[in-house]
């Protein structure tokens, strides 16, 4: 009998019949075994995924459970690793940031489970303030002149931001309802502040909503109005703000349930939601490019249309439709609209809203069986 050659030199077609077999989850893991096997994955994994996934946290016996939901396949992947006592604070892709019970802070890729550690919350650079650890998942935020206040990870909130392709990663952190945002990437070793107290004016002070798309910082301070930050330099970040400032409003006035939303494009966007006799509903708005410049106070003009993009309102972010991937154009994919500020109340409704009939397209019923706390949308592959 000959002697079989090394599994890394199997036919691609052999490959591929093989991976075909896999579920979605196993073909991430089987990708890692060598160069040969992750080429032949790509066109797998690519026919697999037909929609974005879902990240559902339930409670199972008096302990957090984390699953992965596939509704293409309307199929629930339980994770080989036990994520009890871990929250998951933000997503990229597949990469998560993660906070375990030891307040120990990594990326994981949650299939591949490749780790990515980061610095310690009180490895924060501050010319005016220190972070210390002060007891069981709580730390003393030391302010000028040695007063101090208690800040409970419980509130800990955070976006993340990895380039699938380099490994490259960003990071922002903040406690909430604390004015300070802190960031690292991928070579720090410490966490740099970015002010929003009163050392600025008062229209961006602040924080209710953040957008991290790609090294860009994206702040909806306390008066809506939009900071810029560049995170991509090698020494400290730049506010490409603007001089002049303007808040987001739209012509229906203030509401509770908004976020920000960056496009492709690098379009600004507000998001309104709102439920009425149990049925929810959109509005999206953009900056009126008509406006008079002299306004400081300008209303924002309805958007109809998001072409063909589709909303991870989790996210903050728009993503290419794809037919093919099963990436429905001009769609909201919605679980929650206060992915920053927790401490609102909200209402949990896992679904994917068309924008052009004003209704929810698709809704998931089944998963109610869980009685899932919270959920997150994510793409398992970027």
């Amino acid at each position: 009998m000959p002697n079989p050659g090394p599994w890394s030199e199997l036919y691609p077609d052999l490959l591929e019949s093989i991976f075909e077999r896999l579920c979605l989850a196993d073909v991430h893991r089987a990708k890692l075994v060598c160069l040969n096997w992750n080429t032949s994955s790509k066109r797998s994994v690519a026919r697999k995924i037909k929609t974005p996934w879902l990240i559902v946290l339930f409670v199972d016996d008096e302990k957090d459970v984390y699953v992965l939901y596939n509704p293409n396949e309307d199929r629930i992947y339980k994770p080989v690793r036990d994520f009890s006592g871990i929250r998951f604070l933000a997503n990229s892709g597949k990469w998560f940031l993660m906070l375990d019970s030891g307040c120990n802070l990594y990326i994981m890729d949650v299939f591949s489970e490749k780790r990515i550690d980061l610095p310690p919350l009180e490895s924060l650079v501050s010319s005016t303030y220190a972070l210390k650890p002060s007891g069981y998942k709580e730390y003393s935020l030391i302010l000028p002149g040695g007063s101090c206040c208690i800040l409970n990870t419980s509130y800990l909130r955070s976006r993340l931001w990895v380039d699938e392709k380099t490994g490259e990663f960003v990071l922002v952190l903040f406690f909430d309802p604390s004015p300070y945002l802190f960031y690292c990437k991928n070579g720090d070793n410490h966490y740099t502040v970015i002010p929003v107290d009163d050392k600025f004016p008062n229209m961006l002070q602040g924080v209710t909503d953040l957008v991290l798309w790609g090294y860009r910082l994206y702040i909806a301070s306390n008066r809506r109005c939009v900071r810029v930050i560049d995170l991509s330099g090698h020494e400290g970040f730049e506010d490409v703000t603007g001089s002049n400032p303007k808040p987001m409003l739209s012509p229906l006035g203030e509401h509770d349930s908004f976020n920000i939303v960056v496009t492709t494009a690098g379009e600004v966007l507000l998001v309104e939601s709102t439920t009425v006799e149990n049925q929810r509903t959109f509005r999206i708005y953009k900056k009126n490019p008509n406006a008079d410049p002299e306004d400081q106070m300008p209303h924002l003009v309805e958007v109809d249309s998001l072409g063909d993009e589709a909303l991870l309102l989790d996210l903050g972010t728009t993503v290419p439709s794809n037919h093919a991937l099963g990436i429905q154009p001009n769609t909201i994919y919605f679980t929650r609209h206060n992915r920053v500020r927790f401490r609102m109340s909200f209402d949990l409704e896992i679904c994917v809203f068309n924008l052009a009939t004003n209704t929810l397209i698709k809704h998931f019923p089944h998963l109610a069986n869980l009685k899932p706390r919270d959920a997150l949308w994510f793409l398992p592959m970027t």
